[in-house]
């Protein structure tokens, strides 16, 4: 928007110019473990409501856009909120679906900013304890 208003430019693209912010996920759940069957079927739920909502961005961007700005931004540029949506998506063009790579990326990531998780973790060897793509999968499924 500030380049389009003349007003700036843009020096980078992180996903671009960043290979450790390339694929990142951009709508997560987190839950505690165990989860109980309830919580289980909330949790596809909710993923079933995400991938709505990413097929939308996918699919209708500017109405998305539109709807987004009224509904919770009323004030801000339509224009920007439809610049964020199309930044989002190769985040959510997945429907929420997670690879080793793009958790890796993540993982690497915090790590290089700071975030000390007390533990090394490989994407790989986490897959379905630290991470899953089980409830997408049961989304998608439904």
């Amino acid at each position: 928007m500030a380049e389009k208003a003349g007003t700036g430019v843009v020096l980078v693209s992180l996903g671009d110019d960043f290979r450790l912010l390339a694929k990142q996920p951009y709508l997560v759940l987190v839950a505690k473990k165990p989860i109980n069957p309830a919580t289980a079927d909330l949790i596809t739920k909710t993923a079933r409501a995400m991938q709505d909502a990413s097929a939308a961005v996918l699919s209708k961007p500017d109405e998305t856009a539109d709807a987004i700005q009224k509904q919770f931004f009323a004030k801000a540029d339509s224009q920007a909120i439809a610049a964020a949506l199309k930044t989002m998506r190769s985040g959510v063009a997945e429907g929420g679906k997670i690879d080793i790579e793009s958790m890796q990326n993540a993982l690497t990531f915090a790590k290089e900013v700071g975030t000390n998780f007390g533990k090394e973790f490989d994407a790989k060897a986490a897959e379905d304890d630290l991470w899953t793509n089980r409830f997408v999968d049961r989304a998608k499924a439904k």
